[in-house]
């Protein structure tokens, strides 16, 4: 998943930065459309995934990522999109941002990134449908999603190790119906949700609507806010 525009707050970091790459990971790098992202921006980094790089990944780590491999204090930029849904499951208590935080060096920052469709269009709306049904079907490894605002009540244990800021930006990504609806197809004949879902798409299509992000700046007391 692609957030366009990504926030200023972070292009102007990543265009200012000067470490090394061996400092820089994203976590749950997938396909490696976030990389390409931060590559636009003159950032190299590392990717981590649990999948192998020969499962379709560009994993360079292999690994959980609510327990990186990885040194404490050795990260200046940590950059989470769209992961929290899959950390959910098995950690609703957040404890894995202690983990992610305990990785940066005094100074470096954790940017998170996350959907967070509305009701303003039939698009957004189906959306938001995909994902619920998508977590209703995998229930082990995924989630629902996560509005900022639950983010902040429920991750509230962890702001006072680091300075937190927020946003909501409205991205203009555009997402393909075709392949959504081959992957719903094998479901449709049964009729139920699975078919009102791939009929719904089929006629609206789908937008992501808006998305959320929070940066936690390591080495100073947050405020909480």
């Amino acid at each position: 998943m692609s957030f366009t525009p990504l926030p200023k707050i972070f292009t102007d970091f990543c265009r200012n930065a000067d470490f090394p790459v061996s400092r820089i990971l994203e976590l749950g790098c997938g396909s490696g459309r976030f990389r390409d992202a931060l590559s636009d921006l003159g950032v190299t980094s590392w990717g981590l995934d649990r999948v192998h790089p020969q499962g379709g990944t560009v994993a360079d780590v292999v690994g959980e990522a609510d327990s990186p491999p990885l040194l404490t204090a050795s990260l200046d930029l940590l950059v989470v999109p769209n992961l929290l849904r899959h950390m959910i499951p098995a950690l609703a208590d957040f404890s894995f941002l202690g983990r992610w935080l305990d990785l940066l060096k005094p100074g470096g920052s954790l940017f998170i990134f996350e959907d967070e469709p509305g009701t303003a269009s039939r698009g957004e709306i189906n959306y938001r449908d995909l994902q619920a049904f998508l977590a209703r079907l995998m229930p082990e490894s995924r989630g629902p999603l996560i509005p900022l605002e639950e983010f902040k009540t429920r991750s509230s244990s962890f702001q006072k190790a680091a300075v937190w800021e927020f946003g909501l930006v409205r991205n203009r990504h555009t997402i393909a119906a075709a392949p959504v609806l081959d992957m719903l197809g094998p479901g449709v004949a049964a009729g139920g949700e699975t078919a009102l879902l791939a009929r719904n798409i089929g006629r609206d299509g789908l937008d992501p609507g808006h998305y959320w992000w929070a940066r936690a700046i390591s080495g100073a007391e947050g405020t909480g806010n």
